[in-house]
């Protein structure tokens, strides 16, 4: 056992110091050698380690590990309060939401805000209880909270408080949004629960500032990061501050700590409150016009958009909606425009025209507004990528948002979007039974829909089957053709050539 009087040489902190910045970002000075010497002895103890030399050898060998993560764990400092820096959401009650109210309550913008560094989760369950007395239940909103500290997002995940913790929280807000423990009757020792109405407006990820992705694909109203950059040196503060910027809507806010500034930092804020910054004006600015179109990079080759041409064999496919209108002879010719999508790509348009495109074990979903009359269809393959993988529309988790996000920008309203969805057949032969990836993205699409609230009106999905699949923008008419053999063939070789699924980690923000 590890000898608690050990001193950890400075030679062995020099390490210790490059270790966190290459992991965390964070700048350790000199002057906490003695506090790490202490939040580390643990760890040796844990491990049943006699040197420091023998933990930093183990620690470089971990590669990402366990050890890695408890590691950071340590060495991260997490202290908050509820309604701490309470200016920030008075900024938020009295200035931010009451500008954005109208949109939001009227259904034609939703409300995202990230708590970038949310430590046992006063933060998060602050914003939420302020979003909760401004705006009415039925606005579309969601808090990300993420922490690197893994240990500290467990209990900001549970969200339950001792008696002390929430002395900060109005007595009224605490009756509200909280549940006092049944088996603690002593008022100065009970434990207080968050209620679901707060806790299910939340998300809570591990999200490490210093990975090269995120794992998010939306962008945010308000972003908080609150005295977390006093850590960094300058060069991470300004890459940081760059990421967040990218990850703001147009004139967004980042709201920072109160010993924290952007000054000499990023020039793309300006100052509109007490360490809170807005974008400025033409930063991140959406891009207007008559129809939004999407294209990713995408190893499908072109083939795979081929208009079919021959009389395909009609093959009833599983589905617990009502079916959609089934071609068998072909589809009539149209004057109207028609326009081909492949896998990684989404469409919309208010005006009248078909899209098109040809699925094996890939799933399209259409989604509409039948009182604006817009439409559109997206094509992905997998439902969701690595932590490590590019926000793109070939993966479903973000094929589904940017088209939502895509039809709100023509004018559709997010509430009345209404769905129909295709593909995910059985085409490639695999031994390995568990690899059913059309069932797969078949799942995911329709639990998305579910947890979206968008109603699943008619489906063609299953089956073993390649088809053609037309949509019409403006009437959201659904035309399903299935392929035959020859061009069957062609999309299930497109598809062959594509990675296996990989399972989703953790850290994966679905649905977000």
């Amino acid at each position: 056992m590890i000898d608690v009087n050990l001193s950890l040489a400075p030679k062995q902190f020099k390490l210790i110091q490059n270790l966190i910045y290459q992991h965390a970002g964070i700048a350790l000075p000199d002057s906490k050698q003695t506090m790490v010497q202490g939040r580390l002895a643990k760890r040796l103890r844990a491990l049943k380690l006699d040197s420091y030399d023998q933990y930093i050898s183990h620690l470089e060998k971990d590669n990402g590990g366990q050890e890695q993560i408890e590691f950071i764990n340590c060495l991260t400092t997490n202290k908050t309060d509820f309604f701490r820096e309470n200016h920030h959401f008075r900024f938020l009650s009295d200035t931010l939401l009451p500008e954005l109210k109208p949109a939001l309550e009227g259904g034609s913008q939703k409300l995202r805000i990230w708590s970038a560094a949310c430590s046992t989760g006063e933060e998060p369950y602050s914003i939420a209880m302020t979003l909760r007395e401004s705006l009415r239940d039925s606005v579309d909103m969601c808090i990300l909270a993420s922490d690197i500290d893994t240990a500290v997002l467990e209990r900001c995940q549970a969200g339950c408080y001792p008696a002390d913790r929430v002395v900060d929280v109005p007595k009224y807000l605490l009756h509200r949004y909280f549940d006092k423990q049944k088996d603690h009757s002593d008022e100065a020792n009970c434990q207080w629960r968050v209620k679901n109405s707060l806790r299910d407006m939340i998300r809570f990820r591990r999200i490490n500032f210093q990975d090269s992705q995120w794992p998010i694909q939306t962008k945010f109203d308000v972003i908080f990061c609150r005295n977390v950059m006093i850590y960094f040196d300058t060069e991470t503060q300004r890459k940081l501050v760059e990421r967040f910027a990218s990850y703001l809507q147009p004139e967004g806010h980042l709201i920072i700590g109160h010993s924290e500034t952007l000054s000499g930092i990023n020039n793309n804020f300006e100052l509109v409150g007490n360490t809170v910054y807005r974008l400025k004006p033409g930063v991140n600015e959406r891009t207007s016009s008559s129809e939004t179109l999407t294209k990713v990079s995408s190893s499908v080759t072109a083939a795979a958009a081929v208009p079919a041409k021959t009389t395909a064999r009609s093959t009833p496919a599983s589905s617990n909606a009502p079916q959609v209108k089934r071609a068998t002879t072909g589809f009539s010719p149209t004057k109207e425009p028609v326009h081909p999508i492949i896998v990684g790509e989404i469409y919309g348009s208010y005006e009248s025209k078909w899209i098109s495109t040809l699925l094996g074990s890939c799933v399209s979903a259409c989604l509409y507004d039948d009182r604006m009359q817009i439409g559109g269809m997206n094509h992905f393959m997998l439902p969701l990528g690595s932590a490590d993988s590019t926000t793109c529309a070939s993966y479903g988790v973000h094929a589904m948002e940017m088209l939502i996000n895509a039809l709100m920008k023509l004018g559709a309203d997010r509430r009345r979007l209404k769905a129909k969805l295709f593909g995910g057949g059985a085409v490639i032969r695999t031994s390995e039974t568990r690899w059913n990836v059309g069932e797969r993205n078949i799942d995911f699409a329709k639990k998305f829909l579910e947890a979206e609230a968008i109603p699943l009106i008619a489906s063609h999905t299953g089956g073993t089957q390649a088809m053609h699949i037309r949509f019409h923008t403006r009437t959201h008419k659904a035309l399903v053709r299935v392929l035959d053999d020859r061009l069957a063939a062609d999309v299930v070789e497109v598809e062959k050539r594509q990675p296996k699924p990989q399972s989703a980690r953790d850290d994966a923000v679905t649905l977000f």
